[in-house]
């Protein structure tokens, strides 16, 4: 047998190795626990075309209105098990952002103390 039919067959083997176990993970990921409401709810955002026409304003208005979803399909849609502390989502967590002085979730505005010469959008 030649060094490369053997080759072959090791990398064959290694093949089928990595697509079992990759398998296994699969079957595995479907064993556990369903899905959360956080996980699945998808709330609508502007599109492109929409953010190239919206000003700051409109931009503003649509992300209130995602986190008024968010609140009405995620948070207030939790239940019992869910109402944990380490919860984010859950309104009594301590972690819950609108809890903060400053809620990091939502867009603001970081301004220079002098003359801007330049944004930045992230």
């Amino acid at each position: 047998m030649t060094l490369r039919k053997i080759l072959f067959r090791v990398f064959i083997v290694l093949l089928l190795l990595l697509a079992a176990g990759l398998g296994i993970r699969a079957y595995r990921t479907l064993l556990g626990p369903p899905l959360q409401p956080w996980h699945t709810f998808v709330p609508q955002e502007l599109v492109a075309a929409e953010l190239d026409a919206a000003d700051w304003e409109k931009y503003l208005a649509q992300e209130q209105r995602i986190f008024d979803s968010v609140r009405a399909n995620v948070t207030q849609q939790l239940g019992p098990e869910a109402r944990i502390a380490a919860n984010r989502y859950y309104d009594g967590s301590p972690m819950h952002p609108p809890k903060f002085a400053h809620d990091w979730n939502r867009s603001y505005v970081m301004a220079p103390a002098g003359q801007p010469v330049g944004a930045v959008v992230l």
